[in-house]
């Protein structure tokens, strides 16, 4: 029997035991348990049909999420989308037009596709897993290339604008002070038109927003957001005229000048910076970075002895040595040297990290769970979005934000700079929603969670989540 091309891949996306050989779930399916993500390894994948029958997935952790076709090129990011297509629609027809999943399903049920903790023996050569350290997380787009004498002007205007007019933070409840707004060139527009490039003829009209110059670590302008505030009607000339109203929660300001723009292709430049802003090493992290230490030795020197955990921690330092050896002995060195042995501390020490500084910091006193007993001067806070983070710097206390909201999960290679200190991710307080594997879940919330586990990855020592901000609509 054969198939139209669309049925074919339509059968498999709506194939629940073929997405679940895919993924390597091996468990009966219990809908109020997780099942175990084959890229990061945790207990927080979620699968199940939408109302058209398709059946979808996500990782609770940013893996990934999508369909039997999105699930193969999550598990191996080099193969293109029109060869995992291929791939998706040959598990369920042979070249002859047959159904042939059985054999298919088992191979992959079998570990076809390695996750990507998977020793590198593992992985197939027919599907190779490209190695990188960022997988599980938001890939990095190239930074923009901005149109400077624009970018600037626009900036320097906004921000004249709203130091004309102090009581603006006040009327829109944003509890930004204007010593915040001077250090950080915060600006402000209304009712302003802004084209895509010099010389188009059509445009956005912006009605109300906030100008905010994302800058790096070196204070060096890369991306110009706008965060709109209600939207108030405009004039009806404005909006029968030349520009259109703009939509919409933010949006990156068009000064970007690389790739050069072509409409007929549609090749938009990139205009969005990724990072931290405003970046942590301009901020003063001393409280938050006291007590404690960056260094191994600094931790092991008061992990306590006699415990289930160091006893835990001298089995993996054994058998790292061992490995080591292995490695690296041979009959002209029989002997381990300083280097060697502290690889092997190393990679003990990489393995036992989190559950090591967990207890070293309850020893130290230094985490406390009762808000009234917490030191907010000893924390830096991560917040969702840049005006919350210039509220709470407003406030006196030290604020970083993700720029690319909720929906971004930072590198390491990001979130790095918050290593050795206390955070304090700030959450919205967002009603529940469904997404779409029917799991109904608060953004804010799932936010936070995801970035507290990505900030322990990191190092960072005291990690706790507080929330606050708006209330967002259903």
């Amino acid at each position: 029997m054969s198939y139209p091309e669309d049925s074919i891949l339509l059968r498999a996306k709506q194939d629940v035991q073929l997405l679940r050989s895919v993924l390597r779930i091996t468990t009966a399916k219990d809908k109020d348990d997780h099942a175990a993500c084959p890229m990061c390894g945790r207990t927080a994948l979620r699968y199940g049909a939408n109302p058209e029958g398709i059946i979808l997935f996500q990782c609770m952790h940013g893996c990934g999420k999508g369909t039997i076709v999105d699930a193969i090129r999550m598990l191996s990011p080099a193969m293109e989308i029109r060869d995992a297509i291929k791939e998706a629609k040959s598990f369920i027809c042979g070249p002859q037009g047959r159904v042939n999943l059985n054999g298919t399903a088992k191979a992959h049920l079998n570990g076809h596709y390695p996750s990507a903790h998977q020793p590198e023996r593992n992985v197939s050569p027919s599907h190779p897993v490209q190695q990188r350290e960022d997988l599980r997380y938001g890939n990095l787009k190239p930074d923009p290339v901005l149109d400077k004498e624009r970018s600037e002007k626009f900036v320097c205007e906004a921000h004249e604008y709203l130091l004309e007019r102090p009581n603006i933070p006040s009327f829109y409840k944003r509890g930004i002070t204007m010593e915040v707004v001077k250090k950080y060139t915060v600006g402000f527009i209304e009712s302003t038109p802004l084209k895509y490039h010099a010389n188009d003829t059509r445009g956005w009209m912006i009605p109300h927003s906030w100008v905010l110059p994302i800058t790096d670590k070196d204070g060096k302008l890369k991306a110009v957001k706008l965060h709109f505030e209600r939207p108030h009607p405009v004039n009806k000339d404005q909006k029968t005229g030349q520009y259109v109203e703009c939509e919409g929660k933010n949006r990156w300001c068009p000064f970007g000048t690389d790739p050069k723009p072509d409409k007929a292709k549609g090749i938009t430049s990139n205009k969005s910076y990724q990072a931290l802003w405003p970046h942590p090493n301009n901020l003063d992290l001393s409280l938050s970075k006291a007590e404690f230490g960056t260094d191994m030795n600094w931790w092991l020197n008061r992990l306590q002895r006699n415990t289930p955990l160091y006893d835990e921690w001298e089995r993996v330092l054994d058998g790292e040595r061992t490995q080591v050896e292995l490695e690296y002995l041979n009959p002209t060195h029989q002997e381990l040297d300083a280097n060697e042995l502290n690889l092997a501390y190393t990679r003990a020490f990489d393995i036992l990290r989190r559950r090591i500084q967990d207890a070293v910091c309850l020893t130290l006193k230094t985490e406390p769970r009762v808000e009234g007993e917490i030191d907010w001067d000893r924390y830096i806070f991560l917040c969702p979005g840049e005006l919350k983070a210039l509220s709470v710097l407003s406030a006196g206390f030290q604020a970083t934000a993700v720029t690319g909201g909720e929906g971004w999960l930072p590198p390491p290679s990001i979130l790095s700079s918050l290593s050795g200190c206390r955070v304090c991710v700030f959450y919205d307080d967002d009603p529940p929603r469904r997404i779409p594997t029917g799991v109904v879940q608060q953004p804010g919330r799932a936010w936070a969670e995801r970035m507290a586990m990505a900030l322990q990855d990191v190092g960072a020592m005291d990690v706790v989540q507080k929330c606050g901000g708006r209330k967002e609509k259903a």
